[in-house]
């Protein structure tokens, strides 16, 4: 056997250790940063934590993160089969919107006047339901665990129906949707009353848009039947979403803030929420003061460990702040008092500006957030794609949005604007898009077609 060596130059480009560890730390957002500090002092003697001037408050949803935990849905056959225990009592009387459906039902539980036994029904079905707020279980067998009569348990199943969100607690789709119809404002009664028949028994056909086949079935126009299914595609087939999940609630630390000072958007690195890396005092006088070699030599590597570590803090905060400071003065008519639609802005245009490369831009915008007049937002969320059309300047998704807003805010009862009439508009406006965009953006806005509000404003 004959073994050929062969030498060849060629060159590589790799990252350090320590190249490596200063991206990641770039890219950390705050509360991940946090973590990897807190886990440094534990593993390096040299590196010292002090504890951040102001702590982020705790809602009282946290505070109770571990009473619901026991109350997950693999216990709910013993709440259901221990009614003597009022099962209203396992919830406290707090918000209904600080936490989870659950709480939100019980919540408002405590609020109807009902017979004593009714309210504790009520309370076992609420315990019930599934995740999408649906009522899955046999109300014959849910009848004879707890001993009551079938009439008893429709009375609490009405009683849990007419809560909030329309909908929860229906036993099919069907039911979920004539639920939600019965309580819809805003359309006309004739359209409801086909809504709710479709809802009952054309299901299938609606989903295919087979509107002939309905308006023979119900005795409709095509009009009428095309009108009530796009009446009933505005509903919410999955009520239990509208709330929270009882999953822990996750909570997440701005990194950046920014103030109005004058009417003026200023930013500032909020440093405060924050421990603060620091190196032992004790351990440095044992490296100065030491003759052993082996100590010495650890002490060392734990010490050059801990300066990497705060040069690559400096170099994390210089460069999140100089790009939020280059973002912020883009989009100062967003943050400003004018609260004006985001402008086009991409990961390029800020590199170009800070003088630093774009994948560097990335990192340090990844898992960061924001805080300021408007609430606490990715920074991530406020880069916006540029819309253009032809020689048509650029703009932004938002700014489309924005317009259409208030092109259909300003518009007269009973004489909708349709969506070409849109087009036409924000053309006028320097905003040339298509019809089919306009749509789009409609939609996604929650906003019905033309034929629908005119129906709904007469």
């Amino acid at each position: 056997m004959v073994i050929k060596l062969n030498t060849a130059l060629g060159q590589t480009l790799s990252l350090s250790p320590r190249m490596l560890q200063s991206a990641e730390i770039l890219q950390m957002g705050a509360d991940e940063l946090n973590d990897y500090l807190q886990k440094l002092a534990t593993e390096n003697p040299l590196a010292e934590l002090a504890e951040p001037q102001r702590m982020a408050q705790v809602s009282l949803a946290s505070a109770l993160t571990s009473f619901y935990s026991g109350t997950d849905r693999q216990n709910r056959s013993y709440y259901k089969s221990d009614l003597q225990q009022d099962p209203c009592e396992l919830i406290p009387s707090v918000d209904p919107t600080e936490d989870s459906l659950v709480r939100s039902l019980f919540f408002q539980l405590g609020c109807i006047s009902l017979p004593e036994k009714t309210r504790k029904l009520a309370a076992a079905i609420i315990l019930s339901l599934d995740e999408d707020g649906y009522f899955r279980d046999d109300i014959n067998e849910l009848a004879e665990l707890s001993g009551s009569a079938e009439h008893e348990l429709m009375q609490a199943l009405a009683a849990v129906q007419s809560m909030d969100p329309p909908g929860i607690a229906a036993r099919s789709l069907s039911e979920c949707l004539i639920l939600q119809l019965g309580r819809l404002s805003g359309c006309s009664e004739s359209s409801r009353r086909a809504a709710v028949s479709i809802a009952a028994g054309e299901l299938e056909n609606a989903a295919k848009k087979n509107y002939t086949a309905i308006s023979r079935s119900l005795g409709l126009t095509y009009d009428e039947a095309k009108l009530a299914c796009e009446l009933i595609r505005t509903l919410e087939p999955r009520p239990g979403g509208v709330c929270p999940s009882q999953q822990p609630v996750q909570y997440v630390t701005p990194d950046i803030v920014v103030e109005l000072a004058d009417g003026e958007p200023v930013v500032r690195f909020d440093d405060d929420v924050q421990p603060k890396l620091c190196v032992s005092d004790y351990y440095k006088r044992l490296l100065c003061e030491t003759q052993d070699d082996e100590v010495r030599q650890y002490l060392t590597h734990k010490l050059e460990q801990v300066t990497w570590t705060l040069k690559c803090l400096e170099q994390r905060r210089r460069t999140v702040r100089r790009c939020a400071e280059y973002i912020v003065k883009k989009q100062r008519a967003f943050f400003g008092t004018e609260r004006a639609p985001l402008l086009p802005m991409s990961l390029s245009d800020v590199a170009r500006s800070v003088g630093l490369h774009e994948s560097t831009v990335s990192r340090a915008m990844r898992n960061k957030f924001i805080q300021c007049s408007r609430g606490v937002c990715p920074i991530g969320g406020l880069f916006m794609r540029g819309l253009s059309c032809g020689s048509a300047p650029e703009f932004s998704r938002d700014m489309v949005e924005a317009a259409i807003k208030e092109l259909l805010s300003k518009e007269i009862s009973g004489k909708a604007v349709s969506d070409r009439r849109l087009c036409e508009l924000l053309g006028q406006k320097g905003l040339v898009v298509s019809r089919r965009t306009v749509a789009k953006y409609r939609l996604s806005l929650g906003l019905p077609c033309s034929t629908l509000r005119r129906k709904s404003a007469q």
